[in-house]
């Protein structure tokens, strides 16, 4: 579905309830919450659904992390950012590196026999932002990562032009369609609305 066609479905949603007009460039504004909304919505469930999996899978991007220490701070300066989904290593034993929440960090570094080392490599959340690799002390730098992450769509319409397909799967549309028109009606006279514009004003710069 194009651009210009989710602005027609969009329409067509509109005028089956008489709601109020928007212009195009409301309803980008909007298309575009929507596909932040259903990114975040599939990001909870994703490789517990297989169809959730599948339909964020063209939003997932591969980028390379070269460790120069332990613990190595990751920073989500990646200009296309959204979400990390996993990690693996490269230059070790090519394997997915155990994400761990507080707690398990915690008991971890109290544990002796327990500690994060070559052969036992964690990443957690940082609570200021980014995320954590951690190993052992006596390791070898550099090590090579992989961040498999997923991006953040296309602004519309300014990276997207009429003809342009949405972000994701074409089967995906009418649900991004669907979620847009469903915020419309509810930001309508909504004191909501000057913020969730700001939050998209936000994401283009």
């Amino acid at each position: 579905m194009t651009l210009t066609q989710a602005r027609a479905r969009i329409d067509l949603l509109l005028d089956k309830i008489g709601s109020t007009y928007f212009t195009d460039a409301e309803k980008d504004e909007f298309l575009d919450m929507a596909v932040l909304e259903f990114i975040t919505e599939k990001y909870s469930s994703f490789e517990i659904n297989q169809l959730v999996s599948d339909a964020l899978s063209p939003f997932i991007q591969r980028a390379s992390i070269a460790v120069m220490g332990w613990p190595y701070d990751v920073d989500t300066n990646l200009t296309d950012y959204m979400h990390a989904l996993y990690i693996t290593d490269n230059d070790i034993n090519n394997t997915l590196i155990k994400k761990v929440n507080v707690d398990e960090r915690v008991s971890i570094g109290a544990d002796p026999f327990n500690r994060s080392d070559i052969n036992n490599l964690i990443w957690f959340w940082q609570q200021e932002g980014g995320f954590t690799i951690q190993g052992g002390p006596a390791d070898t730098f550099p090590f090579t990562f992989q961040l498999y992450y997923i991006t953040r769509p296309a602004v519309m319409p300014q990276a997207l032009g009429d003809g342009d397909q949405l972000p994701g799967f074409i089967y995906t549309h009418d649900e991004i369609c669907e979620i847009a028109v469903r915020k419309m009606l509810s930001n309508i006279e909504s004191p909501r609305y000057p913020y969730q514009r700001a939050e998209i004003q936000e994401i283009k710069q």
